[in-house]
């Protein structure tokens, strides 16, 4: 089988194969892909990559999030299986496209049940009580008890309901030494709650500054969206402690492989929403010139497209420079409006 585009990037860049590391959406290439072969089921490709990335040890059981909950792949691939299942039974006249959709799942699912993959979560009922207990413990700084619950062999990743770590209610409260304890017992820093969060990003909600480099030190991967929650507090000296705590300001998401930085994206929304965050951006040490697109649809080009002459008048005195590129993409999006 001819090597993807995604597994050679994985070769060539990972260092860990199940790192979270589309940052808007704490998908793994595995998950990303995953996502991609059911937005692009007809295309064959996307089953190959799936593969080969099992092949280099992506875990087959990656949890997939919904609007009510977390599915293993397998459940997924199960559901897509038997929806286009019942369309061939109830469309029979569309039974060459549909067939082939039905062929394309049941060799998904095979390949992931083949390196393990399972279809539920099972969970035992006197460990979800422990885990409960750890928990809570953690959201109040408890460390004996921490301490105790984690000897007697509880997980360090064990969650609420609502899929919220211990680590997330250590860093949500503020709670360092708790915080130490279950970083040192192996908690995954970048797992993400049914919110959607994640500790670093509860981190950046709740403005515990002090907590941003222990997190970033223990290999937190969210910190795109981290650094938008920060910025969006418009408070210049948070930006500048999150820089300071290790993160890259001009970091680009990357969402599709062709994302924007923060800075791009504030510009980008509505005045009144975007303004405090790219001023605190800028004031910080943004750079102003710096385009993620490769296409010269960089600040400059979200202000000016947007009509936003406050942020326009604001990255000229910065040092923001109109090139060639960026001249030609405004001209590009005009004459298509």
């Amino acid at each position: 089988m001819a090597e993807s585009q995604t597994a050679a990037t994985t070769r060539k860049s990972a260092n860990d194969i199940n790192a979270r590391i589309f940052p808007e959406t704490g998908d793994t290439l595995l998950t990303h892909t995953l996502k991609q072969a059911v937005h692009f089921a007809s295309v064959s490709k996307y089953i190959d990559e799936v593969e080969d990335l099992l092949q280099q040890g992506a875990d087959p059981n990656t949890l997939l999030p919904t609007k009510t909950g977390y599915i293993t792949p397998l459940r997924k691939c199960k559901n897509l299986l038997a929806h286009y299942q019942q369309q061939l039974d109830e469309h029979p006249e569309s039974s060459s496209l549909l067939f082939g959709l039905v062929s394309l799942y049941e060799q998904e699912c095979e390949i992931i049940k083949n390196f393990g993959g399972v279809e539920e979560v099972q969970k035992d009922p006197a460990g979800t009580k422990q885990e409960l207990a750890l928990v809570k413990a953690a959201q109040k700084g408890k460390t004996q008890e921490v301490q105790n619950l984690l000897a007697q062999g509880v997980s360090p990743n064990a969650a609420d309901e609502r899929g919220t770590t211990a680590l997330m209610k250590a860093a949500q409260k503020g709670q360092t030494a708790v915080l130490t304890q279950l970083l040192n017992a192996g908690a995954d820093v970048d797992l993400r709650n049914l919110d959607g969060e994640s500790a670093l990003l509860l981190v950046a909600k709740n403005k515990k500054v002090n907590l941003f480099e222990q997190l970033l030190h223990a290999g937190a991967h969210d910190t795109w969206r981290a650094l938008d929650e920060v910025a969006n507090t418009g408070n210049t000296e948070m930006v500048k402690a999150f820089i300071k705590a290790g993160i890259d300001i001009n970091q680009c998401s990357e969402l599709d492989g062709n994302g924007w930085n923060v800075l791009e994206k504030n510009i980008n929304k509505p005045l009144a929403k975007g303004n405090k965050a790219a001023v605190a951006l800028v004031e910080a040490g943004s750079d102003v010139n710096k385009d993620c697109s490769g296409e010269g649809k960089n600040a400059l080009y979200h202000a000016t497209i947007t009509n936003n002459k406050t942020i326009l008048n604001m990255l000229k005195e910065h040092g923001a420079k109109l090139t060639p590129r960026i001249a030609q993409a405004i001209q590009n999006y005009y004459q298509r409006k």
